[in-house]
């Protein structure tokens, strides 16, 4: 990540963004080289839409004590957990009630209990994350339907396997995002970018682009369930997190989320990280970690050395490859880091 210069509309689409903002806000930039790919998320939140206080748990989400609008928050908006041992987990709200909301993701319901407190957001969208005044600068209108200048690819989490190919490609055409495969009049401006999962942005346009993530800075725990399947897997996982952070930071290795190897020669999970700087398309990894003896290593270097203080840059994609196992979940937590 590194910081460029940003035309007067784009810092116009950023104020729009952060008004209002209960906490920090700020935002992060990546250059995007000619005819490459890069991998991005937005490690940053839109204004909470309300703070709520579990009152019961029940199989597929939560009470309150609130009265709530009949599916007011249903798809459009997410839960995250802000205290208890649900801490950081989040999930989409599949549907809500006048008292109670509906989660689409029921794993993020391990650990709460009454008592417990969440907060509920608005999901990012394409719409948000590349606004109009972004055009020219984080992307380029395509001008046609069939060659498209900058395109957002989609990580396939439903499948399991390693080097996934992308499960949707959106392209900008005639004032919205489109979908490749699907008819050039609908509009896909609404479809979610998920907190903590990356997206590929890439360019395929004569010139260089500038990624801007923005938005508010909640200084929030952030969780996840990383799960085991019984073939080796890639799971598309990010730190989430808008500001530069090292592989310790994670706190990753030596938890349950992340298998320990226990021979340099065999590593068993690995973490991917990947160079945005460097051009091309369909990229390798730049480097490749395992935890070992209770700390960080890379593959190709020394197993003596420590590579617990290597960076993380803000809003990285990394990708957590699991080894294959018995089929099962376990918690990952970051704490604030800032």
């Amino acid at each position: 990540m590194k910081a460029s210069a940003i035309t007067a509309a784009a810092l116009l689409a950023l104020a729009a963004q952060a008004a209002n903002a209960a906490d920090a806000v700020g935002y992060n930039t990546v250059t995007v080289p000619t005819n490459s790919d890069v991998l991005v998320s937005v490690p940053f939140t839109k204004d909470a839409a309300g703070s709520f206080t579990v009152s019961s748990v029940v199989s597929s989400g939560v009470t309150v004590t609130n009265t709530l609008t009949a599916n007011a928050y249903t798809n459009g908006y997410y839960v995250r957990f802000t205290s208890g041992g649900g801490a950081g987990l989040w999930s989409t709200i599949s549907a809500n009630g006048t008292g109670g909301f509906t989660l689409a993701d029921t794993n993020a319901l391990t650990g709460v209990q009454a008592g417990n407190t969440f907060k509920v957001y608005p999901h990012q969208t394409l719409a948000t994350v590349f606004p109009d005044g972004m055009e020219g600068v984080s992307f380029k209108k395509s001008a046609s339907a069939a060659v498209h200048s900058t395109e957002i690819l989609f990580p396939n989490t439903s499948s399991v396997g390693v080097n996934k190919s992308a499960a949707a490609t959106y392209y900008f055409y005639n004032s919205a995002w489109r979908k490749a495969g699907s008819a050039a009049t609908i509009s896909f401006d609404n479809t979610v970018v998920s907190p903590q999962e990356y997206f590929v942005l890439r360019n395929k346009s004569t010139n260089t682009l500038t990624y801007v993530a923005s938005g508010n800075v909640e200084a929030l725990a952030a969780g996840r369930y990383v799960s085991t399947q019984t073939a080796k897997d890639d799971i598309a996982a990010v730190s989430g997190r808008p500001v530069a952070m090292t592989l310790a930071g994670l706190k990753l290795g030596g938890t349950s989320a992340f298998v320990t190897t226990t021979s340099v020669a065999v590593h068993k999970d690995e973490l991917l990280m990947f160079n945005n700087s460097a051009t091309g398309i369909n990229k390798s990894a730049a480097a490749t970690y395992f935890y070992y003896n209770g700390a960080w290593r890379k593959g190709g270097a020394s197993a003596s050395t420590s590579f617990d203080n290597e960076p993380v840059p803000a809003g990285a994609a990394l990708i957590i490859r699991k080894a294959s196992g018995v089929s099962g979940a376990a918690q990952w937590n970051q704490s604030a880091p800032f």
